[in-house]
């Protein structure tokens, strides 16, 4: 078919594949958990090249099979004519890596219009001409997602902000060293709860989680069934967390909870904490979250589509 062009949430589009516009050092934020994928990382380790890509599959919850991670260019205007050649190349490679793996449709966002600042015009023009190029020898559906211009003027103006917040607060340390802090939390934690409890102190301790996640829904009014849903939990999940005493979820589910119940910055770290986790500048996903719920910005569409930008997976692919 001829190329369409929606106006929609490229989430909702039921197509074999969907585009991810990463950044150049994708893989340094990164930390891809697909075994059968592993073999091309290698190639991959020092980041995308320009115009370039690579192919994952998607998530459980996404109607796509795959992703296409690629890196768009940015928009100098004293460079115009080679900008939009660059950018041409990149839905073009992004085509060819789709045909070589037999893939029969795909959903294009309007690559670099955001933080690489190509000007919307000039991004619809580069993508028209290179897919209409591309399907005169190809048989392929192709979608591409244009946000109405509010939404659009929305969407960059917060990755500018969003790309500045990261650049100050993101303090990468190695990934190993991250997951042992948070187990030395967690075991610094447990180990206090006991010495309170066999010492008998008479004194008022800390709420536990259940009790926290518990009071947080009777003060907002949230129907448990409703928040589950939202947050894309399993039932099964949401009930051991509600339940059973002592049950310790993951720092990424405990995250996805502070946004769905729309917590604010002081109240989602309590929640953190009362499992012996805090928020860290080490951490992308941390520094993510941190910024959403600063800015009172819940939309779990928006904000996986960011995860996706920066760490190749969606908040809510996390239910575990």
């Amino acid at each position: 078919m001829p190329l369409k062009i929606v106006s929609d949430n490229i989430f909702n589009l039921d197509v074999e594949a969907m585009v991810n516009p990463v950044h150049q050092h994708f893989f340094s934020y990164s930390n891809i958990r697909y075994d059968d994928m592993n073999h091309q990382m290698d190639a991959f380790k020092n980041g995308i090249k320009l115009t370039e890509n690579i192919l994952t599959k998607s998530h459980p919850h996404m109607k796509s099979s795959f992703i296409i991670h690629t890196v768009g260019p940015r928009y100098f205007p004293n460079q115009h004519e080679s900008n939009m050649s660059l950018l041409k190349q990149t839905y073009i490679n992004c085509l060819q890596k789709a045909v070589d793996h037999h893939i029969q449709s795909i959903a294009f966002p309007l690559i670099s219009t955001g933080g690489k600042r190509f000007p919307k015009s000039y991004g619809i023009e580069a993508a028209n001409d290179a897919i209409q190029t591309f399907l005169k020898t190809h048989d392929l559906d192709v979608y591409l997602v244009i946000y109405h211009d509010d939404d659009f003027n929305k969407q960059a103006i917060r990755n500018k902000k969003l790309e500045s917040y990261i650049g100050r607060n993101y303090r990468p340390e190695e990934v190993s060293d991250h997951i042992q802090k948070d187990a030395l939390r967690v075991e610094t934690f447990e180990y206090a709860s006991k010495m309170i409890a066999n010492q008998g102190y008479d004194f008022e301790t800390e709420k536990t989680f259940q009790e926290l996640l518990i009071m947080f829904m009777n003060k907002k009014h949230i129907d448990p069934v409703n928040l589950y849903k939202k947050a894309e939990i399993s039932k099964q999940h949401f009930s051991k967390m509600i339940n059973q005493e002592g049950y310790q979820p993951k720092r990424r589910t405990v995250l996805l909870l502070c946004l769905a119940m729309e917590l604010n910055y002081d109240e989602s770290l309590d929640l953190l904490e009362s499992l012996g986790y805090t928020f860290s500048s080490s951490n992308i996903e941390d520094v993510i979250v941190k910024y959403f719920i600063q800015q009172k910005h819940y939309d779990l569409y928006d904000i996986d589509e960011v995860f996706l930008t920066y760490t190749s997976e969606t908040l809510r692919n996390y239910d575990s």
